[in-house]
């Protein structure tokens, strides 16, 4: 089975990627954008594993991946990927303020480098599963 999931090489991503790794029969393909050192060891470490970069904040690498997704003849979509803050403020957290205090364009942007490409990608992945005729979706929101 051939199974993608977007931000695989670090945190929770990871786990899963490395369980489905566990099974032999299983392709993983995941993505990463910073951390190609965790996604270098984890192929490394897993034959069936194949690391995708892609920033989904950039346009055009997410309109790359997405146009070359057909070629990967997934199963499986795990959406899990998550674009920390570009705000030194705001490393690694989104909510750092009260939620009635926060400026609107901390929303807009979230919604922007998050849900946006999580919406085109699984638009894509149903495009080519209603072709196949199957396909799964799994998708993990962590902010």
């Amino acid at each position: 089975m051939n199974i993608l999931v977007t931000g695989g090489s670090s945190g929770l991503g990871k786990s899963i990627v490395e369980k489905l790794c566990s099974d032999k029969k299983n392709h993983i393909y995941f993505t990463y954008n910073n951390s190609i050192e965790n996604s270098e060891n984890i192929c490394s470490k897993y034959p069936n594993a194949t690391s995708i970069k892609c920033d989904f904040t950039n346009d055009s690498e997410l309109n790359e991946f997405i146009e070359n997704l057909k070629n990967l003849n997934i199963n499986i979509l795990i959406n899990n990927f998550y674009s920390w803050p570009k705000d030194p403020l705001m490393p690694g957290t989104f909510l750092t303020k009260n939620f009635h205090k926060m400026d609107q364009n901390i929303f807009i942007d979230e919604f922007k480098n998050n849900i946006i490409p999580n919406i085109l990608i699984t638009q894509a992945a149903i495009k080519y599963f209603r072709i196949k005729k199957s396909g799964k979706i799994i998708t993990i929101l962590s902010s």
